[in-house]
Order: C-alpha cells, then sequence, then structure tokens
C-alpha cells in the first residue's frame, strides 16, 4: 500500500526533484544572468544542489534490492520517456538521425539520463555491496567512507579538478549509497540533535553560496564550482536533510503518490519545457526580469505537475509490458 512507506521521506524525495528541474530552468541563463536572475540563480543552487545526493542516501539507507522486475521497469520506462523526448524534437526540427534513434531505445546504456544510468549500476551490484557493508567492521566501514568521501568528495572542493571529471558518476554515487548504509547500521537518531543538523545545513548553504559569489567576483560570471555534486559542502546539506526528515514519521497517500512519480519529472521535464511548456508560455519574455525568481518556482512546480499526471497513464502501459514479458519468459523457461 502506499501508506507502507514513511511519507516524511517521500515528501524529502518531492523537495529534491523541486530543486533539481529548478535548477535545471535556471541553468540555461547561467552564462547570460545578471543582477537579480544571478543573484537568484546563485541562491537557488546553494539551495537546491543537494538532490541528487539525498536519493542516494535515501537508497542507502533502505538498499537497493536487484530484481529483475524493479530493473524492468526502470528500463521500460527510460526508453519510453527516451522515445517521446526523441519523438518531440524531431517534430520540432530536430532532425531524427540513426544514432539519435538507435540512442533512443538504448538510453541507459548510452548514459542519456546519467543519474539513472549510475543507479542501474549500483542496482546491478547491489547485492554484493549489501553483503560487504555487511561483513565489514565498524571502524573498516568508516574508515572506507572517510577515504572515499576525502577523495571524492574534499578534494574537488579544495583544488576543483575530480580525478573522475565530475561528480556525476557512479564513484560518488556508492560513496553516498554505503553513507546511507553505514547510517542505517550503526547510527541512532540521538547522535545529532535537530539543532545541529539546522546549523549543519545552514552553514554548508551559506558557505555554498558566500564561496560560489566569490568565483563569480573572480571569474565576471555566474560560477558554481562549490555547489556541484562532489562538493563536500553538498554532503553535508544532504545527509543533515535527510537525518531531519527521517525523524519524522507520518503516512499520506498524496504524498506517497506523487513521490511514485518523481523519476518521470527527471525524464522528462527537460523534453516538456522544450516541447510543451512554450504553447503555455513565452518564458523568454521574463527571462531576466525582476519576477523571474518567483515564476522559475511556478514553472518548475507545473512541470512536475505534468509529468507525474504524464507518468499516470505511462505507468499502467509499462506495468502491462512488464507483465507480458515476465509472462512470455516463463513460458519460454517452462518450455525449456
Amino acid at each position: 500500500m502506499a501508506t507502507s512507506r514513511n511519507s516524511s521521506i517521500e515528501l524529502l524525495r518531492i523537495f529534491a526533484i523541486f530543486g533539481i528541474v529548478t535548477m535545471h530552468i535556471n541553468g540555461e541563463l547561467m552564462s547570460s544572468a545578471q543582477g537579480s536572475t544571478a543573484a537568484w540563480i546563485q541562491l537557488e543552487n546553494s539551495l537546491f544542489n543537494a538532490g541528487v545526493s539525498v536519493f542516494v542516501l535515501i537508497s542507502g539507507y533502505y538498499g537497493i534490492r536487484r530484481t529483475w522486475h524493479k530493473a524492468a521497469v526502470l528500463e521500460i520506462t527510460a526508453i519510453v520517456y527516451s522515445a517521446l523526448t526523441a519523438l518531440l524534437s524531431s517534430m520540432q526540427g530536430g532532425g531524427t538521425s540513426l544514432k539519435v534513434v538507435l540512442q533512443a531505445f538504448i538510453p541507459i546504456s548510452t548514459n542519456q539520463y546519467w543519474f539513472l544510468s549510475c543507479y542501474m549500476l549500483l542496482m546491478l551490484f547491489a547485492p554484493y555491496i549489501n553483503d560487504a557493508v555487511q561483513c565489514l567492521r565498524k571502524d573498516d566501514l568508516k574508515r572506507l567512507i572517510l577515504l572515499m568521501v576525502a577523495v571524492f568528495y574534499v578534494l574537488p572542493t579544495v583544488i576543483y579538478y575530480h580525478v573522475l571529471g565530475t561528480g556525476k558518476n557512479a564513484i560518488n554515487m556508492l560513496t553516498l549509497y554505503l553513507l546511507g548504509s553505514y547510517l542505517r547500521k550503526y547510527a541512532s537518531d540521538e547522535d545529532v540533535s535537530n539543532k545541529a543538523l539546522v546549523a549543519t545545513y545552514a552553514s554548508s548553504t551559506f558557505a555554498i553560496l558566500l564561496l560560489n559569489c566569490a568565483a563569480s567576483a573572480v571569474t565576471g560570471s555566474v560560477h558554481i564550482p562549490f555547489a556541484r555534486d562532489c562538493s563536500i559542502f553538498v554532503l553535508l546539506q544532504a545527509v543533515s536533510l535527510f537525518i531531519m526528515f527521517k525523524r519524522y514519521n507520518f503516512a499520506s497517500v498524496s504524498v506517497n503518490g506523487v513521490s511514485r512519480h518523481v523519476l518521470a519529472a527527471y525524464l522528462f521535464e527537460g523534453a516538456f519545457r522544450a516541447s510543451v511548456l512554450p504553447l503555455i508560455i513565452d518564458v523568454g519574455m521574463y527571462q531576466g526580469s525582476e519576477m523571474w525568481p518567483a515564476l522559475s518556482i511556478l514553472i518548475s512546480l507545473l512541470t512536475i505537475t505534468a509529468c507525474v499526471l504524464i507518468d499516470v497513464p505511462i505507468q499502467r502501459v509499462v506495468a502491462l509490458v512488464v507483465d507480458v514479458l515476465q509472462f512470455l519468459v516463463n513460458r519460454v523457461l517452462r518450455a525449456d
């Protein structure tokens, strides 16, 4: 049932996707932003860039279970949205090459959606990762996580460069997954007070904002090196947010129902804004204006709402396709 999940965590998922979509909307203006728009981009990146890290921490805390059914649902969902995105792009005159068509039907293997590709890799190796967490002594697991945090978060924050290019990769996600698993196994809700968690989030956000503003002043344009996925400040934001939300448990069918469709917002929000939103509003008229910050929030909410509504029938079709595939596989196995 939908209410079996902790709606506080599901609410955190919704907040995370809201932040991600809002950043994507404003990201298109980063190179040319001035005045209040530039200030808003700095602020929203400082507040919201922990979204992806939050998703992976949640997965690590509750654990990923590798099942054929879950993998099939994710794969087919990605194909549907990738194909739909390619179709909408073609209808707008974007052209359709053989490469685009092929990539549309193997989106995870071609990294069309980097987060989902990395998540599927985590799922593939999850049984062994979960076993390793159980087998490692507490001190050894802690040392491993601290070493990974030092290499993949602290160093990129200090020297800017990441040994793997960016923080959008499977190793950074593995670090977060292990950290979530550690919190599940060893952390107690009494370890840190709410006051300390709020202070951690607030101070990390302030540090990101201050340092990014300094970097932007030096470069002469909006620059956000301290709001990347591999920033230690973003990691601290994600951990403090997750622990704060985890402490409160309530049940809401509506919250859980919306949360089930946040993946659709990640997969389709770009295509929706490029193809459908212009039919509703001419966004270009307001970009850079004083009302843009408020309008970008409204656009984010509208985009997420539309993607959720679109995903409801799509998931019914996906479930039907998965059931048919399961039936065919069972028939083949019985025939053998």
